[in-house]
């Protein structure tokens, strides 16, 4: 049975984060973009998926490579959107791991 979609997770935490809420206020798209969605935006994609396998079954868990897109109006504040949701990545994994 595959479980439901809930990458909504990581998304909440990178909207709760400062450093990033402030440059995108808010605007932080589940796949396509929203009519009427203002710049700076983020819009996360789940591009590959696949449930662990193991030696006897297949396990209630998933892989899945999420992908960020980070979009402004020009490249130095996608630059900066693009080092913000890194920053909180990488703590988020961190704490995680």
């Amino acid at each position: 049975m595959r479980r439901r979609n809930d990458y909504g997770r990581v998304a909440q935490f990178i909207a709760i984060t400062p450093a990033v809420n402030d440059l995108v206020n808010g605007s932080i798209h589940h796949g396509s973009l929203r009519k009427g969605y203002t710049l700076p935006a983020i819009r996360m994609n789940v591009v590959t998926s696949s449930f662990i396998i193991t030696t006897d079954s297949t396990a209630a868990l998933e892989y899945r490579t999420i992908q960020f897109d980070c979009l402004a109006v020009d490249y130095l504040d996608a630059l900066r959107l693009k080092d913000a949701v890194k920053s909180v990545l990488h703590g988020l994994f961190r704490r995680a791991g």
